[in-house]
């Protein structure tokens, strides 16, 4: 699963893919990457990912900034790549630290925090 997408946003689409995978017998095979950062304190964690996790994001991002012409994201979205022509990304840059760990994009906080973060099963 991609790093960079809430975690509320892909619950719903991995349910479908474990169940549909379940009904036909095949056991599903999911990798999740989540940026995590762990440590006691909550100002320290801030002090020393913010910027990188900022930074994560921009250069996740950074790619599409060649795909800027109406043209070319027609051709993405013809191929089925319409996600890297919809803005999704880009977004992502704007977000501030808060929302990237209230939105479970980095897994960061102390150990009783992030253990009731991401997926659940």
């Amino acid at each position: 699963m991609p790093p960079l997408l809430p975690w509320q946003v892909l619950e719903g689409p991995l349910n479908i893919y474990k169940k549909a995978c379940a009904e036909h017998g095949h056991q599903s095979d999911i990798v999740y990457i989540r940026p995590v950062y762990i440590d006691e304190d909550e100002k320290q964690i801030r002090k020393e990912v913010e910027q990188a996790l900022l930074n994560f994001l921009a250069f996740n991002a950074s790619p599409v900034e060649s795909i800027q012409t109406e043209e070319k994201k027609a051709e993405l979205r013809a191929k089925g790549y319409g996600f890297y022509a919809s803005g999704a990304l880009e977004s992502l840059t704007k977000l501030t630290y808060d929302e990237i760990v209230e939105q479970e994009i980095g897994f960061i906080g102390t150990p009783e925090k992030v253990v009731r973060q991401g997926p659940r099963a």
